[in-house]
């Protein structure tokens, strides 16, 4: 929800004012709060399993556990392409989730055929002097309200073009691409570049590289049960064939209440 500016594509959140993805994710948060969960910061090293619990490690200190939700998401595809590690954070960004000012009147480029990338162009198309998106794909494949959108918010989309290098001084100056049907490579002028090509495959955390894998998402069977008992997988790090927050949330409280009857039925051995 975080890198999103506004949601729309969740049932009654932001059908008339848009709700950003922050203010989302703290109210989840909150009514989480509210019913008794426990919410703790930290990067989890690894998970492993001992006996009938699983021992979980983290920066914030060791946790034991019956049962245990994997839903670490996705990370963001990269663009692999000369120039862009050299400016990242100096005029390339992944994600359009910073400081609106900082793109107030200035050229920005938008790379990606997704939501998300029309997301990011929607949002920039209220702050910045002109917002161009660059379609890898042939026609943007982001839903047809989101492109109307952000045609709205005078931007320009260029589909079936492909970004090949991006060029400048001690910050970014120039993008380079090439337009399909047009061999000739063509440059333009920018300020500002946001990589929004969607979600991809995060290394899984040590101690679950033998849960079963499709194109490095987490495979699972019915409820997100793995071959693990009492180990689960939710959300954009599983291997779902549509990903949008309505999917996700179905899937993960299917997933709940899976993992609340496993426990149900496998309780711990009395103690003699």
């Amino acid at each position: 929800l975080l890198p999103l500016t506004d949601v729309d594509e969740y049932l009654g959140v932001g059908y008339d004012d848009t709700i950003s993805g922050r203010e989302v994710a703290d109210n989840f948060a909150e009514h989480a709060r509210h019913v008794g969960a426990v919410l703790m910061k930290g990067k989890v090293n690894s998970i492993r399993i001992q006996g009938a619990f699983k021992r979980v490690h983290s920066t914030g200190g060791n946790f034991w556990a019956r049962a245990v939700i994997i839903a670490t998401g996705a990370a963001q595809r990269e663009l692999k392409i000369q120039g862009v590690e050299q400016f990242l954070n100096k005029g390339i960004r992944y994600g359009a989730q910073v400081d609106a000012q900082i793109y107030a009147g200035r050229r920005v480029c938008v790379v990606g055929s997704g939501d998300e990338a029309m997301h990011a162009a929607i949002f920039l198309g209220q702050h910045a002097k002109h917002v161009t998106v660059l379609c890898p794909d042939d026609n943007p494949t982001a839903e047809p309200l989101l492109v109307q959108r952000a045609i709205g918010h005078k931007v320009r989309i260029l589909p079936g073009t492909k970004v090949v290098a991006v060029k400048g001084g001690e910050t970014l100056d120039y993008m380079f691409f090439v337009e399909k049907g047009i061999p000739e490579e063509q440059g333009l002028p920018i300020d500002a570049m946001v990589i929004a090509l969607g979600p991809a495959p995060k290394t899984p955390i040590p101690g679950l590289e033998r849960l079963p894998q499709e194109n490095g998402y987490f495979a699972h069977g019915e409820g997100g049960k793995t071959m693990f008992g009492g180990i689960y997988v939710a959300g954009d790090c599983t291997n779902l064939e549509i990903r949008t927050r309505m999917s996700v949330v179905a899937g993960g409280s299917l997933c709940a209440k899976r993992l609340w009857q496993w426990l149900a039925s496998n309780p711990l051995p009395k103690v003699k």
